[in-house]
């Protein structure tokens, strides 16, 4: 099985070291990584090539162009396997193309494959596992995981819906098949805010996915705190965000955004009538006390105040109908299906490493050699 990776990479020259380093030793070699320099200065273009793997490709973007349209041209190169969106601060472990593989072989009509992940602390070089993982293998209705994901970012009825386990758009799988079929529907596959809206329309164009409850990557937490000193980059998540210029030079590549994005995954999906949207001017309320709470207040902050409004405005006139008319269909819980056991992986905190890479070494060691999966 193919693995084609899209790797976007805005000014972590350190980091994306170790990133291709993670991709460079996985023992699966079939697989094409397109790194996206979006602007780095300087180039990663000698690092790119340092590594001597015919691999990877380099390819030469800018801030100017939407995140989106980078994706978009390399989804176009793929035409089968499975595609992965890496963050230029994650890591893999290095069996994970052969786990991916072995799964795809065993379950030939899945098309979402995802895994585990544990957090490094670039700030203070320090490895956890901020849950227990059970070591276990599951099986997810896709949709409603969909639904579950609208319902935690405040789109929709108030219901209980199983939530989706906790993933990454790093350690998530795609096949090209169902990437095909949620372009048709989205038009595009939306990558941002570290791929999540993209990744929920897939999983309402498939009918299941699988989960490896164990840790098959790392994350890079406190990044941007270590390179630029922004202590709260991301500090409102789902909500748009209210974020005053970076003093400096900009660090990762990803914009944030809203409820808006979400939004356009229920409506393109058709996925509106079944799961009926409701508006809550409560949280257009709150983003815009949070933004004219910021003192001094500056034209970027009127800026950001004029935004949530019409996007306030807009929500209302698009969604709230709905909620009058439409009743939800969509009644049945998330039903898991524990198909295999391995040995469970306790949440902790592992210490101190020279680097992400290394923390990335020792997660292999310690945990995953226990699992015959890894064999």
């Amino acid at each position: 099985m193919k693995f084609s990776i899209f790797l976007p990479t805005y000014n972590r020259h350190a980091s994306l070291i170790y990133t291709l380093r993670s991709i460079n030793a996985q023992l699966h070699d079939n697989y094409e990584v397109f790194i996206v320099d979006r602007g780095s200065e300087p180039s990663v273009f000698d690092i790119v090539c340092s590594f001597n793997n015919e691999r990877f490709v380099y390819i030469q973007s800018s801030q100017s162009v939407d995140i989106n349209d980078d994706a978009e041209n390399v989804i176009d190169k793929i035409s089968s396997g499975f595609f992965l969106f890496l963050a230029d601060d994650d890591v893999i472990l290095p069996k994970t193309f052969q786990i991916i593989s072995q799964l795809a072989e065993e379950f030939k009509d899945i098309e979402y494959f995802s895994g585990g992940y544990g957090s490094f602390d670039y700030t203070e070089s320090k490895l956890s596992l901020q849950r227990d993982f059970s070591g276990l293998l599951k099986s997810y209705d896709a949709k409603s995981m969909c639904y579950g994901c609208f319902n935690s970012w405040g789109i929709g009825i108030k219901r209980k819906y199983a939530m989706p386990p906790q993933c990454h758009s790093s350690v998530s799988f795609l096949k090209n098949s169902l990437i095909k079929k949620t372009r048709s529907k989205q038009q595009q596959l939306f990558i941002k805010s570290f791929g999540d809206i993209g990744y929920t329309g897939a999983m309402a164009n498939t009918k299941n996915f699988l989960h490896l409850d164990l840790p098959i990557g790392l994350v890079g937490a406190g990044h941007a705190r270590e390179t630029d000193g922004i202590r709260d980059r991301f500090k409102h998540e789902r909500e748009l965000v209210h974020m005053e210029h970076v003093p400096n030079k900009k660090v990762s590549c990803f914009n944030n955004i809203g409820l808006d994005g979400h939004l356009k995954v229920l409506i393109r999906n058709n996925l509106q009538y079944d799961f009926p949207p409701y508006l809550r001017p409560v949280a257009h309320s709150k983003q815009l006390r949070q933004i004219l709470s910021d003192r001094p207040i500056t034209l970027r902050t009127l800026r950001d105040a004029v935004k949530v409004s019409r996007s306030w405005m807009y929500s209302v006139s698009q969604y709230l109908p709905m909620r009058l008319k439409a009743k939800p269909k969509i009644e049945k819980q998330c039903n898991i299906i524990k198909l295999h056991a391995y040995q469970p992986v306790t949440a902790c905190d592992l210490g101190q490493f020279e680097n992400i890479y290394a923390a990335a070494e020792e997660i292999q060691n310690r945990f995953i050699s226990e699992n015959k999966l890894y064999e």
